[in-house]
Parts: C-alpha cells; sequence; structure tokens
C-alpha cells in the first residue's frame, strides 16, 4: 500500500490514457462506485456507470456537476424478477476444473 501525504498530488495524477477510453464501473449509483464514476470522468475518460437502480444512476448523473456529459448510465436489469430471485436460490455447482474439485 502508498502512503501519500494529503498535500501532495494522488499517485493516479500523472497517468496518461488514450482520447475515447472507457472506464466501466458497476455499483455506480452509490458509494466508492459513484466516486468512482465522477473521478474517471474527471481525469478525462468516458464512464459506462452500471447500476441496478434508475435513482442510483440519476444521483451519480446530479453529482457529477461539470463532467456529466462524459458518464453513461447502464441500467442493469434482470428479464423478471421471478428469474432474477430463482438465480440467488439456485445452489452453486461445484467446479469441473481439477484444480478447484
Amino acid at each position: 500500500m502508498t502512503t501519500v501525504p494529503l498535500d501532495e498530488p494522488p499517485p493516479w495524477a500523472g497517468w496518461a490514457h488514450r482520447e475515447g477510453t472507457v472506464a466501466v464501473v458497476t455499483g455506480a449509483g452509490s458509494g466508492i462506485g459513484q466516486a468512482t464514476s465522477i473521478l474517471a470522468a474527471q481525469q478525462g475518460l468516458h464512464v459506462a456507470a452500471w447500476d441496478v437502480r434508475r435513482e442510483g444512476i440519476d444521483a451519480t448523473l446530479a453529482r457529477a456537476g461539470d463532467v456529466r456529459g462524459r458518464i453513461h448510465g447502464v441500467l442493469a436489469t434482470s428479464p423478471t424478477p421471478q428469474r432474477s430471485a430463482a438465480q440467488w436460490r439456485r445452489p452453486s455447482r461445484r467446479s469441473a476444473c481439477r484444480c478447484c474439485s
């Protein structure tokens, strides 16, 4: 872990990226995902901001201010609520690979 004094620029301050670079951020509607989306946009990246709640995406866009145009909200949905619930209840299978079985 790198410790940087608060009066110095962050370690990523000099990172270069090509114009048109896209960051994909999941959980972008709140917390660390929201902060990451906004910071990436401030650093010049285009952001695909994924979340399962439309309200969360709207909140991120509202907080983005001047960089709002670089953040593109993506609402992640399941085809039906019943199918989504069934996927979470389904028991997981053990891996078929030899290293994990």
